[in-house]
């Protein structure tokens, strides 16, 4: 039995059209809207119309920006605790597709996330004219969840959902912890969060934020399982604050990018038996491009086929990434008998159909039908019958004429910006097996940025949406694709006009350190910001030292407790595609110096003729292991034996060098009632420090000194 099920849901023009499940075979294309807030219709309408057609009641929306997407993502524990839909806004006003979906559906109760900055007092106003009077004991009316920034915003809207799931059935109180500035593991992780009713809570690399803590400790959480690799969420940085709140079992769901992340996710939404997990069906979203996947977490959580939590996998515009590629083939092999649907969320500019098809051909699934563009072009009419001869009486034979190729393909494909591979492929039909050989060109305002090799257009180079260099400048690319078949005597040509759109896309930041190299102790290290996307604003820099904030300022210098350590340079700001965006840019380590001195030395007499040594190792080991000591000797009646920086010193392996109290014992000492001079210098493998010095005057006879450590080192004189 092959399964093929998919969400089919329409929103024409800018009212909001009925949605539902339907078993549509090639139909793959479904949570995709003409751009974030019609999609976000799209997805709340399939939401809605699966929740009521299961009599679960669905009474209230929750709306949030979809300009600062961070406050979207932290709603799916809202959405959880009140089984509503998200959907997205502008800052100044409802869009016309989100207005008419929420007057169409009946709402009786809104929310809005986020300040005023990002949801204006207008949109309260809006919706407030939208809903329908609830009845009986129902809420209604608008209200408002926010908190002073984004972290504090995730734990309010905990607060106010007012649950603390079960991870898997594991008996403690749970939450789930994401970076606020890395959208995609909050994406993938929202599903499990809305099935499990956790809340998902933001943290910030340089640590845990106070209003997080403060709701893990309220709350009384036990547990906390974090998504995404240690690059955005530092083990070092967060579990100091996780341990302040009480949280002892912490757990967390990463693969070596946020590609493998998702897979990492998928797997455990499978394996955890709790909650169930719906095998027959798997959402592809571009894992550079999120804006599409926001508000998707309450229907995947709910299930797309009713049978469990559906899982997202990351995926490039263009390819799959070996990861996802693994996963699909590992769980549903092409022999299985029962593949998955697929669905792509966004439309062919950020899931181009070439995933798609990859996607269903590793798990055995039949490529989608080429749907037609466009009528192909009327075959030409044969010319007219020659007139009747006079001589000789004979007619000759009508060679019938050659035909032109029917051509199809997409006449207006889309194209994400810095993309690369197939803009669009296109076939041609003719009218005889001897023309089977078609010769494609291009011609246009824009060939010279194009190249066509058996019908597969591409892109000379990756096109650049802020730089376009298309022929009008407004990104619409025009070329004519032109298919000409092989007669030989009668050769014809079909041209087929093609208007290519690039996308914007979210493009990340680029932090640049000068002076470039590696870096020195003194030096002054600039940080710097490009972002192709402009609009750069509001940026806050930190620098860290293997993941320890050390600084907080564009420019930083270079101490000596830096030696050994990778310094890093941290961006956070907004750019023209909107707020709570990031970049970096690591240094190579610092070199490694010799360490400081050995501290807290001290010499006291002890058995006759003897002096013994104490100390504690350097504060500062140059970033490097202290490996050892050497130490050297001088009496008062030798005091030459220190003018020389390099001579006199001995090695030795000092018990417990590694402890807080290194000691030597010096024995066979002469000059009993002359005081002696030692130096103690400490050695890693950058070389020896600087020394410290202590003086003794050994006795005759043995005094009160510390008791021997058995296998204690020691030298004679």
């Amino acid at each position: 039995m092959l399964l093929c099920l998919s969400v089919l849901v329409t929103v024409p023009g800018s009212q909001a059209g009925a949605a539902g499940f339907a078993a549509q075979d090639g139909e793959d294309r479904s949570l995709a809207g003409a751009d974030r807030y019609e999609t976000s219709v799209a997805v709340a309408q399939a939401f809605v119309t699966a929740r009521r057609s299961a009599e679960s009641p669905v009474s209230t929306v929750i709306v949030a920006s979809g300009e600062s997407l961070v406050d979207a993502l932290a709603a799916i524990t809202l959405a959880a605790a009140l089984n509503a839909p998200v959907l997205l806004t502008r800052a100044a006003g409802l869009p016309a597709s989100v207005a008419a979906f929420v007057a169409e559906t009946e709402f009786t109760h809104a929310i809005v996330i986020g300040g005023t900055a990002v949801v204006s007092p207008e949109v309260e106003a809006q919706l407030a004219t939208l809903l329908v009077a609830g009845t009986g004991t129902e809420a209604g009316g608008v209200e408002r969840v926010a908190g002073a920034d984004r972290f504090a915003t995730a734990a309010a809207i905990a607060d106010r959902a007012g649950i603390s799931g079960d991870y898997c059935g594991g008996g403690q109180r749970a939450a789930v912890l994401v970076s606020g500035s890395n959208f995609a593991d909050a994406v993938v992780i929202a599903p499990f969060a809305f099935a499990h009713r956790l809340p998902l809570l933001l943290t910030d690399p340089a640590g845990l934020p106070p209003a997080t803590q403060r709701y893990l400790t309220e709350a009384g959480i036990e547990r906390v399982v974090v998504v995404g690799g240690t690059a955005v969420v530092p083990t070092e940085t967060l579990h100091p604050g996780l341990e302040e709140a009480g949280v002892r079992d912490v757990s967390r769901l990463a693969g070596r990018d946020r590609y493998e992340t998702s897979v990492r996710v998928a797997e455990a939404i499978a394996g955890c038996s709790a909650v169930a997990h719906d095998p027959d069906s798997v959402v592809l979203l571009n894992g550079t491009a999120t804006a599409d996947g926001v508000v998707v977490g309450p229907l995947l959580g709910a299930g797309l086929s009713a049978n469990g939590v559906t899982p997202i996998l990351l995926v490039r515009q263009n390819s799959l990434p070996s990861s996802v590629t693994r996963y699909l083939r590992t769980t549903w092999p092409a022999d299985r008998g029962e593949q998955p649907s697929i669905v792509a969320v966004g439309g062919t500019a950020v899931v181009a159909d070439v995933v798609v098809e990859t996607a269903r051909a590793t798990v055995g699934l039949p490529p989608l039908p080429e749907p037609p563009d466009r009528p192909p072009p009327p075959a030409r009419p044969p010319p007219p019958a020659p007139p009747p001869p006079v001589t000789p009486p004979v007619t000759p034979p009508v060679t019938p004429s050659n035909a032109a190729p029917t051509v199809s393909g997409s006449a207006a494909p889309s194209f994400a910006e810095g993309g690369s591979g197939v803009v669009a492929a296109y076939a041609a039909a003719d009218d005889a097996t001897a023309d089977a050989d078609i010769d494609w060109t291009l011609s246009g305002a824009d060939a010279a940025r194009f190249e066509i090799a058996g019908g597969v257009l591409t892109f000379r180079s990756p096109p650049d949406y802020e730089n376009a260099d298309d022929a009008g400048g407004d990104n619409v690319y025009e070329v004519t694709v032109a298919a000409t078949d092989d007669d030989a005597d009668d050769p014809e040509t079909t041209r087929y006009p093609v208007r290519v759109a690039v996308v914007n896309i979210d493009e990340p930041g680029v932090v640049t350190i000068t002076p470039a190299g590696e870096p020195q102790t003194g030096d002054v290290l600039t940080a710097s910001l490009a972002d192709p996307d402009g609009g750069v604003e509001g940026i806050t820099w930190q620098w860290q030292a293997d993941g320890t904030v050390v600084g907080a300022a564009a420019s930083y210098t270079v101490r000596p407790a830096d030696a050994g350590r990778t310094l890093r340079a941290a961006a956070f700001y907004t750019d023209a595609e909107g707020a709570g965006k990031n970049a970096a840019l690591a240094t190579a380590a610092v070199p490694a110096v010799p360490p400081g001195a050995p501290a807290g030395l001290h010499a006291t007499p002890g058995a006759a003729e003897e002096i013994v040594l104490t100390w504690r190792p350097p504060e500062f080991d140059g970033g490097s292991p202290v490996t050892g000591y050497e130490f050297r000797h001088r009496t008062a009646a030798t005091p030459a034996a220190f003018d020389d920086p390099a001579a006199g010193w001995r090695s030795t392996t000092v018990l417990g060098s590694a402890a807080t109290e290194p000691r030597l014992d010096v024995t066979g000492l002469d000059n009993v009632g002359s005081e002696h001079f030692f130096q103690i210098r400490a050695v890693n493998r950058q070389g020896a420090g600087e020394p410290a010095e202590a003086s003794a005057t050994p006795a005759a006879t043995a005094v009160n000194t510390p008791p021997r450590i058995a296998g204690a080192a020691s030298v004679v004189y």
